[in-house]
């Protein structure tokens, strides 16, 4: 709208799609949190008769991230997003078609995953769950609704300089849009399955990059241009340091997405790819330190009464919970500090850190900053805003604090040997403190959900309070033709300009005051451009060689053959009950864990396996050499009931896979997808058929022959899926212990079942790598020292 013959125009803001955005928030995190307190519940009273098979610990812990993750945080994130952009470009948002589809898009998809991930419908890959037609609709909602809509209006911007949130936002933009590609990296083999392009250690790292980079890019990134719009809205004063956000928000981008190979530490993984994590790993953290240290200072020397302001209570936690997160990057950025921690529960409380805490917080603290902006009149309650508080605040220290005690105590147990060498206890000897640090998990998960209940009820009652009808506030500012022209920069004197010194000292002094950088903060497309190139560059050095010179980074092992048909089957049972949340399949090259477990992992055994299930937790024991370390009966019983053979496992019944058939369709689908891949399988279904029968009897004979039962009502045993994925287990690591006669001959896949699928090794092995520690399959004094030179 023009006035005063077009010298003048005027605008308004949409804040409707804000208010849904922010409801949906609200509803998504109470649903979230009550979701968390489930999963932990079922790990604390496991389900015991398989009545209600999504009833799991494996099925329901992807759903309670994505809620976290994609509904709370996500939804957050772009009311937060939505509401600042348009006042910090003094323009509404470019299409509000965009902005609905974008909304309603959003949610479909989060509906989507929590509908299939319960139902077993999943990839199996850590923090991409969700199957390919619901990571394309993420990819495709990301880029064509928000990411367009938001490079439109900051194109149409009136405001030619962009204030420091907006950089954020625009690395987030872009960062998230690239990182979502790596979900789409599959090969459909159904409406709603698919596999892996990568195998083994090529689709480990890039399930740390899509893991590490969404974190970066949803999380960190959002949540330090948030706190960089609100915290000094909140306080009604400047940001401390305008210096130090352009060092920590350039720091922060050029080296944040080279850090996912940390989460790779100590595995087979290349150890110059993990140095390189390691190195930027920390930097990252010193990053985000440098961001949380400039947001404390701006809230040091403000009036004490501000520190009763419903949101400055929990801005402020969430920012000094982000300076603890970030403490926590720079230490498990570290290779032997990582060695301790790995798979433990201390990685856990980590990510609850990031999620609850830092990303919550500051979610919260903004929700009821924008509530009384949004509805035109005062939060409703007062005294239930400092409840929440108390209540979230008490919520995150209970999931954290019990996380990081158990992780030391797991560390203790796993690593403890005396002075032979021997082990001193076993690995279920710390699950009794687990349970009791599940216990206050589940009670800090109760007091999360019971604050953001006390929050949407104070909210409903906000919004029946409301202004009827809203007031649409019109600014008038002038013309953007004017106010978007280039602002020239003048360029500052040096203070070394009469002293005796080299230009190269004058120009240096100049470079540092950061003046250039105004020009930089009138282009978004230059740190767009950047933010692209740097996420290309460190993905081409980091991930490509992997598969450009896959053969001399992934070494061939003559005796690892592909699955046979029934273990393709028992390994889509593993994927589909979540074992990888778990169970771990990665033995590393330290000696507790080869002591334990057998030989050190190495690159080619893992060649086969598409998605790799690395894993990164361990509640249960690794099972990378789980082969004949226990009879396939007793697999059978711990599958049926598994406080039967371990009384303290907190794993679910699987009864219902002992009453359940195999379906050889489905087996000759996973077969027939495998040899698309380039996999030798047979293409007759009567040899398929015939190769399950067979393995499927071997397996069945030797669960009868120690007491297990020939059927189970009308169901044989040997036609059960419990048979298929027993198979499974007593497959992994078998191929390495084969014997030297079956290490040259090729497989037969799908005619036969060899001896070495089923049999586990005894023999004592000694690395060839001298830089490597020796290895003990099963540890014995005297053979140990016959075997060294």
């Amino acid at each position: 709208m023009m006035r005063d013959g077009a010298s003048e125009e005027s605008y308004s803001y949409d804040d409707t799609i804000v208010r849904c955005f922010l409801t949906v928030t609200l509803l998504w995190g109470f649903v979230a949190a009550i979701t968390a307190a489930l999963v932990t519940s079922t790990l604390l009273h496991p389900r015991q008769d398989a009545a209600v098979e999504w009833l799991s610990f494996g099925r329901l812990q992807p759903v309670g991230v994505w809620l976290f993750f994609m509904a709370f945080i996500g939804n957050g994130v772009f009311a937060g997003i939505y509401y600042s952009t348009q006042r910090l470009c003094k323009a509404r948002m470019w299409s509000g078609a965009l902005s609905w589809l974008h909304f309603f898009s959003w949610q479909a998809i989060i509906i989507a995953a929590l509908v299939s991930l319960p139902n077993g419908i999943t990839q199996g890959r850590g923090f991409s769950e969700a199957e390919w037609p619901i990571d394309l609709a993420m990819t495709l909602v990301w880029i064509l609704f928000f990411a367009s809509n938001f490079a439109m209006t900051l194109s149409h911007r009136r405001l030619r300089r962009m204030y420091v949130s907006l950089w954020f936002y625009i690395a987030a933009v872009v960062g998230m849009g690239l990182n979502s590609l790596c979900t789409l990296f599959v090969f459909p083999t159904g409406l709603w399955k698919s596999d892996s392009l990568a195998t083994g250690m090529q689709d480990a790292l890039l399930q740390a990059w899509y893991s590490h980079n969404v974190t970066l890019f949803l999380l960190i990134m959002p949540a330090l241009g948030l706190a960089y719009y609100f915290v000094p809205k909140v306080l009604s004063c400047p940001i401390h340091s305008y210096k130090l956000t352009i060092v920590s928000f350039w720091t922060l981008t050029l080296v944040g997405v080279w850090a996912a190979p940390r989460l790779l530490h100590y595995t087979v993984l290349s150890e110059w790819v993990s140095s390189l994590g390691m190195l930027f790993g920390i930097l990252l953290g010193v990053a985000v330190f440098g961001g949380v240290t400039n947001l404390l200072l701006t809230f040091r020397g403000t009036e004490v009464e501000k520190s009763t302001n419903a949101s400055m209570r929990f801005l402020k936690w969430g920012v000094l919970l982000l300076g603890v997160y970030a403490c926590e990057e720079i230490a498990l950025s570290v290779k032997s500090i990582r060695a301790h921690v790995d798979y433990s529960e201390w990685i856990i409380a980590h990510s609850q850190l990031g999620l609850m805490g830092c990303g919550g917080m500051l979610v919260i603290g903004m929700a009821y900053w924008m509530i009384p902006k949004l509805f035109e009149t005062g939060i409703a309650s007062s005294k239930a805003v400092g409840l929440h508080f108390w209540l979230a605040a008490v919520g995150v220290l209970l999931c954290v604090l019990p996380g990081y005690a158990a992780g030391f105590v797991q560390s203790g147990v796993w690593n403890a040997m005396d002075d032979l060498g021997i082990l001193k206890y076993d690995f279920a000897e710390s699950t009794p403190f687990l349970k009791m640090m599940w216990s206050l998990q589940m009670l800090g998960g109760l007091a999360y959900f019971v604050g953001l209940g006390v929050m949407l009820a104070n909210y409903t009652k906000t919004w029946m309070n409301r202004a009827k009808p809203y007031q649409v506030p019109v600014y008038h500012v002038e013309a953007s033709a004017k106010q978007n022209r280039p602002v020239s920069t003048p360029e500052p004197v040096s203070i070394l300009e009469a002293a005796p010194v080299l230009n190269v000292a004058k120009k240096v002094d100049i470079w540092t005051r950061l003046n250039w950088h105004q020009r930089w903060e009138q282009s978004p497309l230059k740190i767009a451009v950047l933010v692209a190139l740097v996420m290309l560059l460190a993905f081409t050095i980091e991930v490509v060689p992997l598969f450009v010179f896959a053969g001399s980074n992934v070494p061939k092992i003559a005796s690892v053959q592909p699955y046979t048909p029934l273990e393709l089957m028992g390994r889509h049972i593993y994927l589909t009950e979540g074992c990888v949340k778990c169970h771990t399949q990665m033995v590393r090259p330290l000696m507790p864990e080869t002591k334990r477990y057998g030989e050190f992992s190495q690159p080619g055994e893992f060649v086969y396996d598409q998605p790799a299930q690395w894993g990164n937790r361990r509640i249960g024991p690794d099972l990378a050499r789980e082969s004949g370390k226990q009879t396939s009966f007793w697999h059978w019983q711990h599958l049926a009931s598994p406080r039967k053979t371990s009384p303290d496992s907190a794993m679910p019944s699987y009864r219902y896979l002992l009453d359940r058939p195999i379906d050889i369709e489905q087996v000759d689908e996973l077969v027939q997808a495998a040899r698309e891949r380039g996999v030798g399988y047979e293409t007759d279904l009567a040899e398929v058929k015939n190769s399950v029968s067979k393995q499927a009897e071997s397996v069945a004979a030797e669960i009868v022959s120690k007491g297990g039962t020939v059927r189970r009502g009308n169901l044989m045993t040997f036609d059960s899926q419990a048979v298929a994925l027993i198979a499974y287990l007593q497959r992994l690591g078998a191929d390495l212990s084969a014997p030297p006669a079956a290490k040259t001959k090729p497989a037969v896949v799908g005619k036969e079942s060899t001896a070495r699928n089923m049999k586990a090794s005894q023999t004592t092995t000694i690395p060839s790598h001298p830089e490597l520690i020796m290895t003990v399959r099963n540890f014995d004094m005297d053979e140990m020292f016959t075997a060294l030179p």
